[in-house]
C-alpha cells in the first residue's frame, strides 16, 4: 500500500500539468490562412502599429511563428517595440502565443495599404467609364468640343462603384 499511495501524488502532478498545458494550448479561434487585410481591421490595432501591420504582407506561418513582408519603403515603421505589440495582438486574438517575423526587402503580396489604393483607383476608373458613356457627357463633347478630366474625379458615395 505505501508503494502505490507513494506513486499515486507523483501521477497526479503529470495529469496536473498536462491540464494545464491543454488549456494553454487550447486556441480560442482555430488558425486558418488568413486574409491579412480582414484580419488586420479585426484586431483593434491602433496608431503606429496598425500603419505598420497595414504596411506588411502576410507570407506564411511556421509553427508559432507568424511571417510578414515589408517593403524597404516602409522601413521607418518597423520597431521591435511595435512587432511585439502585433505579436501580442495577433496571440490575443488566436488564443495562442504567436511570435512575428517582419522581413524587409521581402517578395510580399498585397498589402492592406496597397489593396485599398487598388481598391479606390478601380472604383475611379469605374466612374470614369460610367462618365464617358454618359450620353449628356457624350452631347457636351460633341456640341462643345468638351473634355473630361479624368484627374479632377472624386467619388462622392465610392460604395456604389463596390
Amino acid at each position: 500500500a505505501p508503494k502505490s499511495s507513494a506513486t499515486s501524488p507523483k501521477a497526479t502532478k503529470p495529469k496536473a500539468a498536462q491540464a494545464k498545458e491543454a488549456e494553454v494550448a487550447t486556441p480560442t479561434q482555430a488558425w486558418a490562412e488568413p486574409d491579412w487585410s480582414a484580419l488586420v481591421g479585426q484586431l483593434g490595432l491602433g496608431g503606429a502599429v496598425r500603419l505598420l501591420a497595414s504596411n506588411c504582407a502576410y507570407q506564411r506561418r511556421a509553427g508559432n511563428t507568424i511571417h510578414l513582408g515589408l517593403d524597404r519603403r516602409s522601413e521607418s515603421l518597423l520597431t521591435k517595440q511595435r512587432k511585439d505589440a502585433l505579436a501580442e495582438r495577433l496571440s490575443a486574438h488566436f488564443g495562442e502565443k504567436l511570435t512575428v517575423d517582419i522581413e524587409l526587402g521581402a517578395e510580399t503580396g498585397e498589402t492592406p495599404v496597397q489593396e485599398e489604393t487598388r481598391m479606390a483607383d478601380e472604383r475611379i476608373e469605374a466612374a470614369r467609364q460610367t462618365l464617358e458613356a454618359d450620353p449628356n457627357v457624350q452631347a457636351l463633347k460633341d456640341m462643345f468640343g468638351a473634355e473630361l478630366k479624368t484627374d479632377s474625379i472624386e467619388l462622392i458615395n465610392p460604395s456604389q462603384y463596390d
